[in-house]
Parts: C-alpha cells; sequence; structure tokens
C-alpha cells in the first residue's frame, strides 16, 4: 500500500424529498429546511442548526447529487484508492430512490457505474479489469444476491481488512452488463409492505465493484496493480421498530434497529477520537464498513430526510447522526498489489504466453484457431479505452443508452389508501409507456470501447468495439468467480472454458437474438403494465363492491331512523295515555276515599 495519506474527513451529504401527497392532504407542515447550501434549521426553533459539506433541498435531481457527493469517490476508487458511498434515513425517505433511481432518474450506482466506464474510456494508458458482487444483510444474516445458494455466509479477516468468505463475483464488460446483474439481483432482496411504505426494503445492500488497473504496454512485468473496492450501499429504513407492533415487520425493525444503533454507536465513538475500543463486531453492518469507516478510504454519507412535521423527531435523529459523522476523519491511501495477487495480470501474462505460443504454431491451423480463440476470450475480459491520450470526449458523460435504462426501474409506484374519500390512487411514471419498435435501434457502438489488448494488433487478433449483448448473467458470455478466500480466483485455465470461446463479431444470428432480447424487455414492460392494471382495476372493483355496500347500509340506516321515528311517537302516545290512565286512577282513589269516609260517617250515625 503506498504510503502517502492525504488527511480528509468523511463526506456527509443532506438530502431533502418534498412533502408526498399524503402529507399534504394531512396539512403536515414544514419543520426542517435547507438554509442555504451547506445549513439545515428547525422551522419552529430557529436556533437549531447544523452544518454539513451540502445539503440538497427537495428540488435537487440525483445527478447533482451524484457530481457533488459522490463523484469524487467513484474517480478515486478507479485510480486505485477504496471508497464507500452510502444512504442512510427512515424508510420513505428517499433513500433506495438516491441509491437506485428509475429510468427517469438514474440514482447513484448506475451512475456510478456508466462513469466508471466513463474513466476507463478517458484513460487510455492503463487497462482495467472490473468485477461485482452483491450482498444484503437481512436478521443479522449476510445472504448473497448472485448466488441463490450463498446464504449465512461469514465475515472473514486478513491483512487487508474483512471480507465475507465464498461470496460470488461476476466479470462485467460494460454498463448494461453490470446493470443486468444488478437487476436480478434485486430480484432476490428482502422487501414488504410496512406502515410507512408499501414496497420497504427489509435488509442493507452492498453492492461492491472491485477495480483492477495496470499500465498498457508490452514492458509492464515489474508495475504494480492499482486494486480498489468501490461499496455502494442502501441502508434499511433507521425509524424505530415500534413503527411495526406485530409480527415479522417488528422482528426485522427490531434487526435493522441493532446494526444502525451499533453503527450510530461506532460513528458517535470514532467522531470523538479519543475511544479506546470500537464495537465493530457487534453488528454484521459495522463490520462489513470497519475498513472503510476506520480510515482506509474515502466515505461519503448520503441522508435522505423528510421536511415533515410528523417525522420532525426521526428526522432530527438522522442530522445528529449526520453530524457525528462529519467529524471522523480519514487518511486514504492507493492500494498496490504484486502479481501473485492480481487477476489482470494473471490474464495477461496468459495471453502473453498463448501469443508466443501462437507465433510457433504459425502453420498449423486447427491448433492456431484454437490458440486465437482462447486469446480473445481472456481478452474481451480486460478493458481498454479506444481513445489517444489527447482525445477529448464530446459526448455526454451520463447518456445512458436504452439497453441500459432497460434494466432501471420502469415506475415508481406511489399506493396510498385515502380513507377519507375511499379511492385508490396509483402513480405510474412516464418512463412506463413502450416505445415503438421502429425507434429501437441496435447500437453500433457502446461506451466506446473495446475489449482488446493494446497489443493484439500484432499478433493478427481479432478486434472489436462492441460489447457482448447485455441479457442477464446466465446468457452472457462472462467469468463467474467464487472467492473461498480474498484474493484468491479461479485458475487462469478455468477462465478458457468453453463459455468462453465465441467469435467477438456479431453474427446474424447473434444481431437476431439481441432483436429477442429487445423484444423480450418490451413485452416485459407490457405484462408489467397489465399487470398494474390489472392490480388497479381490482381493486376499482373492490371499491366499487364496498361502495354499493355502503349505498345499502345507508339505506338500512334511514330504514331504521324511520323506524325509530314511529316508535318515538308511538313512545310518546303511550306514554300520555298512561299519564291520563294514571289521572283517572288518582281521580278513581280520591272519589273512592271519600265515598268509603262516608260510609263510616253513616255507620257512625246509625244509618246503616
Amino acid at each position: 500500500m503506498n504510503s502517502e495519506r492525504l488527511k480528509e474527513n468523511v463526506s456527509v451529504t443532506i438530502r431533502f424529498r418534498p412533502l408526498s401527497p399524503r402529507e399534504i392532504r394531512q396539512g403536515e407542515e414544514i419543520a426542517w429546511y435547507a438554509n442555504g447550501e451547506t445549513i439545515v434549521r428547525n422551522e419552529n426553533t430557529p436556533s437549531i442548526a447544523f452544518a454539513y459539506d451540502q445539503v440538497f433541498g427537495p428540488t435537487i435531481t440525483t445527478r447533482h447529487v451524484y457530481d457533488n457527493a459522490a463523484q469524487h469517490v467513484v474517480s478515486g476508487a478507479m485510480e486505485g484508492i477504496n471508497g464507500t458511498i452510502f444512504a442512510y434515513g427512515v424508510t420513505s425517505s428517499g433513500k433506495t430512490h438516491t441509491m437506485h433511481g428509475n429510468q427517469r432518474s438514474p440514482g447513484i450506482i448506475p451512475l456510478a457505474i456508466k462513469d466508471a466506464f466513463c474513466i476507463i474510456q478517458e484513460t487510455p494508458s492503463r487497462e482495467f479489469l472490473l468485477r461485482l458482487s452483491y450482498l444484503e444483510i437481512y436478521n443479522e444474516v449476510v445472504n448473497d444476491l448472485l448466488n441463490p445458494a450463498g446464504h449465512h455466509l461469514r465475515i472473514r479477516e486478513d491483512n487487508q481488512g474483512t471480507f465475507v468468505e465464498g461470496v460470488k463475483q461476476e466479470v462485467v464488460l460494460s454498463p448494461a452488463h453490470a446493470l443486468s446483474i444488478i437487476a436480478a439481483g434485486e430480484e432476490q432482496r428482502h422487501v414488504a409492505s410496512t406502515k410507512l411504505n408499501l414496497h420497504s426494503s427489509r435488509s442493507h445492500t452492498i453492492f461492491t465493484l472491485t477495480i483492477e488497473s495496470s499500465p498498457c504496454g508490452e514492458n509492464i512485468e515489474g508495475e504494480a496493480v492499482n486494486l480498489s473496492q468501490l461499496n455502494l450501499i442502501d441502508l434499511a429504513g433507521s425509524e424505530s421498530s415500534k413503527a411495526e407492533t406485530t409480527g415479522i415487520r417488528r422482528k426485522e425493525g427490531a434487526y435493522i434497529n441493532k446494526s444502525l444503533l451499533t453503527l450510530g454507536t461506532v460513528i458517535s465513538k470514532l467522531s470523538d477520537g479519543r475511544a479506546a475500543h470500537i464495537p465493530y463486531r457487534d453488528s454484521k453492518l459495522t463490520r462489513l464498513l470497519q475498513s472503510s469507516l476506520s480510515g482506509h478510504g474515502r466515505v461519503s454519507l448520503i441522508c435522505t430526510v423528510t421536511p415533515s412535521s410528523s417525522n420532525s423527531e426521526e428526522t432530527h435523529n438522522t442530522l445528529k447522526f449526520a453530524h457525528h459523522a462529519k467529524h471522523i476523519e480519514i487518511q486514504a491511501a492507493q492500494n498496490k498489489i504484486n502479481d501473485e495477487k492480481s487477476l489482470i495480470k494473471t490474464y495477461q501474462n496468459q495471453i502473453r504466453s498463448l501469443k508466443e505460443e501462437l507465433h510457433r504454431l504459425e502453420h498449423e491451423g486447427e491448433a492456431k484457431d484454437a490458440l486465437l480463440s482462447q486469446i480473445q476470450s481472456l481478452t474481451r475480459l480486460i478493458l481498454v479505452s479506444t481513445k489517444s491520450p489527447h482525445q477529448t470526449d464530446p459526448g455526454s458523460r451520463y447518456s445512458f443508452m436504452e439497453e441500459e435504462l432497460a434494466y432501471l426501474p420502469k415506475r415508481g409506484r406511489n399506493l396510498s389508501l385515502d380513507h377519507e374519500n375511499i379511492q385508490l390512487h396509483v402513480t405510474l411514471n412516464e418512463g412506463s409507456h413502450i416505445k415503438d419498435d421502429k425507434k429501437i435501434k441496435k447500437p453500433q457502438k457502446r461506451d466506446g470501447l473495446t475489449l482488446t489488448s493494446g497489443s493484439d494488433k500484432s499478433s493478427g487478433g481479432m478486434s472489436t468495439t462492441s460489447n457482448p449483448t447485455p441479457t442477464p448473467p446466465a446468457n452472457t458470455h462472462t467469468l463467474a468467480i467464487v472467492e473461498s478466500r480474498r484474493l484468491s480466483y479461479s485458475s487462469p485455465s478455468e477462465s478458457t472454458s468453453e463459455p468462453l470461446q465465441h467469435v467477438e463479431v456479431l453474427t446474424d444470428s447473434e444481431a437476431i437474438q439481441e432483436q429477442l432480447n429487445e423484444k423480450n424487455i418490451e413485452c416485459k414492460g407490457l405484462e408489467e403494465t397489465i399487470t398494474a392494471l390489472k392490480q388497479l382495476l381490482s381493486e376499482n372493483t373492490t371499491i366499487k363492491a364496498q361502495a354499493v355496500e355502503i349505498e345499502q347500509l345507508k339505506e338500512k340506516v334511514a330504514k331504521i331512523r324511520e323506524s325509530k321515528e314511529q316508535l318515538e311517537i308511538e313512545n310518546k302516545r303511550l306514554r300520555e295515555e298512561s299519564a291520563y290512565a294514571n289521572e283517572l286512577a288518582s281521580a278513581a282513589a280520591n272519589e273512592l276515599k271519600m265515598m268509603s269516609e262516608q260510609v263510616v260517617k253513616l255507620m257512625n250515625q246509625g244509618v246503616v
């Protein structure tokens, strides 16, 4: 590891979301607000204020947040400096929207992936190898989202820090390829409906991009390799588990709170700078983040908050957490490794050996073709820019292609029940519509990258400017690497197995397959739209049935009221008759008493 370290602090950003339609209907007020670009204040108590690196109001785009809060971490990772970006906040505050986004507004993760490949294109002097893994921590258990059998994985340590034993890694060749793998992993993530959100994240997810790079050229055998990890983390909601009072949601909330409480404790002790013991081992989350939080790489914390008065206390807690994190000092440094631990060096050395053997077999056709195929299979895994050192990139840095957007969520679905009007509100973003087939064109060039090394031309190797079709991982020409130890990779010979021995140029069958993939994406979009409409229709049918039942109940209530009025009239009449009868009885009793007294008087006089 390079000894040159630069002192800096954890970068802390606050992002406000706007009031939701439900909060507006309920008459919620603004409790917290952005006062300028770095200050957050309380509306009711202006003296309460917090200062951060950046504070973004509800109108700021995710791309602007990325440029200011994340891009420096990504560019550092491409130079060999470990980086971690994570979103923290309560459920429905905008964490997943900030990290993942959708087709209309890509989040931090797709923007970082796109930026990484743009940096490769802008760095013609180096060759790169990218691998990704995708984990979740659910109920304090580490699961591999890219491997259905990867459950209850163990966290280990070596002289380079903590790592997850047995995690699956995939070599990625393009932004669309990486996004397709993430989309497949997202299907395995634990999400559920809670009182705060219909699609609440019930686990912490950790997306890791491992980056290796080495200088281009023939005479680079003694050169060290830059190795770094870029961790992009979407945390579960930080609200109290009391928000869910029963069942599995409460159990999940308890585990989430435990890990986030430990994270808060670790942050607090690190910001103090005098603590003798930091409790990293008290949760899986803090143990995995130990290398990042302890000062060995750049860290950017993006706290998403709600301005509403009903969430004022939760927002205040988030702001205090961010305030502590702002005072953590780090000393990031560039990481370099030797040839023995470098996968890109392993591939480069094998390519070099195969080319030497190819020259010896120049006149043997079949053997030569087999070697060419092996060289191409290895070469396509190493990413090299097509630009000259002095060429400028006129294109947009974050211009996503249609095939890349296909792997991002097509719509944001905000589902809420208005108890006053008994109406169902479903919002479908504009990105959900299906475009005309004629408008979908097959790209001739993806990201300006070539997958041939700088020395291939001299050996007659085949080159191309097109990456493999980014279909889901099972159908792509990728190399899946399952680590039994960190930096302990599969043998080089395994990388030349049958699935990788394909010609690099798009054939007619591949073009047809690509069109078929586009049609499948369209069909999937249509199916999702139909499902949403069916759900809406089903809910509307239920509401109509409930409305009919309400009308019937209203009629019954009217009849009951009418009967009640008639009974009250009858009761009044009976009361009046009863009173009259009582008066008659009283009069009769008085008369009988008088007659009785008269009889007694006559008897005394001897008349009777």
